[in-house]
């Protein structure tokens, strides 16, 4: 059997107005909408179309964990294919939908990516898509949550570095802060990106915000910048020396900046040591089986089960 690489990361959910675990809650949540209907989120509804959705198309109880796995997808949506003609001077390209099942004739919807995840008490591991990460299971487990009480429960899924990192920074402190990104983005949420046109795209990120706060009220055409790969980049540090409150200042900035999404955190330490970005969080690779390139559900969730194991048992969380 084929094997493919997934890289999974580790969170762990912060839900302040949760009574119990999030794994319960979301259980709780699942068990009383057993038909995929009544657990569909519908993401937007632009003029003549149903809206893209998200669902939780499947969920188990696995070794004491619930495992699931959620997918977005747009009703009637349509792929593209190229007819691959090299011999034409102009390529063609058309656009299908997906057929009906082979056995039932049920209709059936292309899928535009899957996250699969599982939930120990409040430690969230998953292995995510390009168009649905973490920032989405967020979203959609707090409208899950959501349905049935007065005021929102917000779901936050908060990275932590290991136990061994976290000591490291406290007892060496750090002597410099380095963040990172991709300066422009577009935050195309609820919007299919083969139907927007490229003047209605919202541009984000968090580099982009610190660098318009910076700027005050000046405009640019950052669009211009769209594709064109720039990137950021920010140091926080101290020239010689600076005061104990101001070093525990930048300590606590150095763990917290490790959440923020779109950005890369690096750290040197006032020893010299220099720790990476992807030391500060809980993230693996892990081979899993799979066919047609497509991991086996099954196998995706025995290698997470394992990992997060392996986590516990090493005192890491």
């Amino acid at each position: 059997m084929a094997k493919i690489h997934k890289t999974v990361h580790c969170k762990i959910a912060q839900v302040p107005k949760l009574k119990g675990s999030l794994q319960a809650a979301v259980a709780a949540e699942l068990a009383i909408r057993e038909q995929a209907a009544d657990r569909l989120e519908r993401v937007s509804n632009r003029s003549g179309s149903v809206g893209r959705s998200r669902v939780i198309a499947q969920s188990y109880t696995y070794k004491g964990a619930l495992a699931g796995v959620l997918l977005a997808y747009e009703p009637g949506s349509k792929a593209a294919a190229l007819i691959k003609d090299m011999s034409a001077k102009q390529l063609s390209i058309s656009h299908f939908s997906a057929p009906d099942d082979d056995v039932t004739g049920t209709p059936q919807d292309w899928v535009e990516g899957l996250l699969y995840f599982m939930i120990r008490e409040n430690y969230v591991v998953f292995a995510q898509s390009t168009t649905v990460r973490s920032i989405q299971l967020e979203h959609h487990l707090t409208w899950l949550l959501t349905q049935n009480v007065a005021s929102p429960v917000i779901v936050t899924l908060s990275d932590r570095a290991p136990r061994d990192v976290e000591q490291l920074i406290r007892t060496n402190h750090v002597k410099s802060v380095f963040i990172g990104g991709s300066l422009i983005s577009a935050d195309q949420e609820g919007l299919s990106t083969d139907k927007v046109d490229r003047q209605s795209v919202k541009l984000a990120g968090p580099m982009l915000d610190a660098v318009k706060a910076t700027l005050g009220g000046q405009q640019f055409r950052w669009l211009d910048g769209l594709d064109g790969n720039l990137e950021a980049k920010l140091e926080l540090t101290f020239k010689r020396d600076t005061t104990t409150e101001a070093q525990k200042l930048l300590d606590n900035l150095a763990v917290a900046l490790r959440h923020v999404e779109g950005v890369d955190t690096d750290l040197v330490l006032a020893n010299g040591q220099k720790i990476a970005h992807d030391r500060l969080r809980l993230i693996t690779s892990l081979s899993m089986d799979a066919t047609d390139g497509v991991p086996n559900v099954s196998s995706v969730f025995e290698s997470m089960y394992g990992w997060l194991k392996s986590l516990a048992n090493t005192g890491q969380l």
